[in-house]
């Protein structure tokens, strides 16, 4: 495992649907080449009901592709806001790492309400959106470039 690289704190939000494994490998991926710690966290809606078995299943999936590319990791569970919890969190993590299964709207005034426009436009650190049914690889990045020190690091 390399020494602590770019990022040395990662957070990834585990959706624990199939298309949300694939951005917590990718995550995984990068925290090994980078020998980051990756934190996942699982957001549930207030009015979600509590299901311990989903929860374990979840918390023992993370785990689980975590050891596989062994990586330091934990795990949280919150309840409220998606937007809110993952935005307030990302700021005490070097690189965020989410699914892009729900990009922003086309319709103009729909895209203000946008959570992942919202976490765009406020955090400090860079963000990986991985699509859906993506591959794991470091030959095709987008990278959206705005001016400061994190944007800088994700050039380099």
């Amino acid at each position: 495992m390399p020494e602590v690289g770019l990022f040395e704190t990662m957070l990834v939000s585990v959706t624990g649907d199939t298309s949300g494994w694939t951005a917590v490998e990718y995550a995984a991926r990068v925290a090994h080449d980078e020998g980051a710690h990756l934190t996942g966290i699982h957001v549930m809606t207030d009015n979600a009901r509590r299901e311990s078995t989903l929860e374990e299943n979840i918390r023992s999936t993370f785990d689980q592709i975590c050891r596989s590319y062994a990586v330091k990791h934990s795990f949280e569970i919150e309840r409220g806001d998606v937007t809110d919890i993952i935005n307030n969190r990302a700021k005490w993590n070097d690189l965020l790492v989410l699914r892009l299964a729900y990009p922003p709207p086309l319709s103009f005034l729909r895209r203000f309400g946008s959570g992942l426009r919202y976490l765009l436009r406020n955090l400090s650190s860079p963000v990986l959106a991985v699509p859906p049914g993506s591959r794991i690889s470091y030959h095709k990045i987008l990278l959206a470039y705005g001016a400061g020190s994190k944007a800088d690091q994700a050039l380099y």
